[in-house]
């Protein structure tokens, strides 16, 4: 169709090694839904074929991996696999929302050793903000620097992100689990950081959302990042102080109480983050998919999306974005 396929990612070993996929092998590739391209097939495995090197430990700090699942995984959460993705995520506008610090910047500071977590952010002056060197000019061979306006931006930004609330400040600790959903349900559970770090694995068993086998992983998790927790309250974040019980984080309107309700497509206003917050400030629990336990999906009725299709079958309450809006929650 005219598109250009430059690569294809491949990340499940136990998949290359049915269909016999070595470094070097003329393969088939395809548009998976006309979109990801897809290595369908192995065509031919020419002699100076290399196959792929089944690994039991991390190759960057060693840890064993975790081979529960068909993604492999490293375990170790200050692993350094995860310092840029965590730091990209957690200044993203649904936690920190840094304004005007992009993918880019962030690996620079990283690879100029300035930071390693969120609280390093808050160590870094003016100048080092200004100053610091985003590559060379083609022409002329000169730095190409941060500079103070976009500097200015991005302090104001950190100084407006000391008001977020508790829910977010967990979230954006790239703990694996513990995504808003959870992280709103253990702020409404415990009501403070404090209560969070003195409770008992089984305490977090009472948590909405945390099954049995990932209260002691998501405990452990917390406990783990609690010098930079604390470093986070030092710098001033107010979700942090002691015994605040942050309201923002678990109270919540009751139009939507009780309801399962699941989102396709756009809710104009809301990007797909903020519009499940939105729902789940009114009471209602989100999901992913359609289920038997969906109670209300919010889509264009008319669609003839997966999504929609399932939800007609099984019976589940239909209602579009716009309607939503004007209806439900008085526009």
């Amino acid at each position: 169709d005219g598109v250009t396929v430059g690569w294809a990612t491949l990340h499940n070993f136990d998949w290359l090694i049915e269909r016999d996929v070595r470094i070097g092998s003329e393969v088939i590739v395809k548009r998976a839904n006309e979109v990801i391209p897809y290595l369908v097939a192995v065509t031919h495995n020419p002699s100076n074929t290399v196959p792929f090197e089944i690994i039991n430990n991390c190759p960057l700090c060693g840890a064993v991996l975790n081979k529960d699942t068909l993604l492999w995984a490293c375990p170790n959460l200050e692993c350094e696999s995860r310092i840029d993705k965590a730091l990209i995520q957690a200044v993203g506008r649904n936690y920190l929302n840094i304004d005007s610090l992009s993918t880019e910047t962030i690996n620079r500071l990283i690879d100029s050793n300035l930071v390693k977590n969120i609280a390093d952010l808050y160590s870094l002056s003016f100048e080092d903000w200004a100053s610091l060197e985003l590559g060379r000019d083609n022409i002329k061979g000169e730095p190409i620097l941060l500079g103070s306006v976009v500097a200015a931006k991005i302090i104001k930004s950190l100084e407006t992100a000391k008001e977020i609330p508790l829910y977010k400040i967990l979230a954006s600790l790239n703990i694996p689990g513990l995504g808003t959903g959870v992280a709103k349900n253990l702020v409404r559970h415990f009501k403070t950081i404090d209560n969070i770090f003195e409770a008992e694995i089984s305490d977090f068993d009472l948590v909405d959302l945390v099954s049995d086998k990932r209260s002691a992983v998501i405990k452990e998790a917390i406990l783990n990042k609690k010098d930079l927790i604390l470093r986070l309250k030092e710098i001033g974040f107010i979700a942090l102080n002691d015994n605040n019980v942050d309201e923002r984080s678990f109270e919540y309107g009751t139009v939507l109480d009780g309801e399962i309700v699941v989102i396709s497509g756009e809710i104009p206003g809301y990007n797909r983050e903020e519009a499940k917050d939105f729902i789940e400030s009114l009471g209602a629990k989100t999901s992913g998919s359609v289920s038997s336990k969906t109670t209300l999906l919010i889509s264009d009725p008319e669609s003839t999306t997966s999504k929609v299709m399932k939800a007609k079958e099984l019976g589940v309450r239909i209602i579009g974005a716009e309607e939503f809006l004007e209806s439900i929650v008085g526009g």
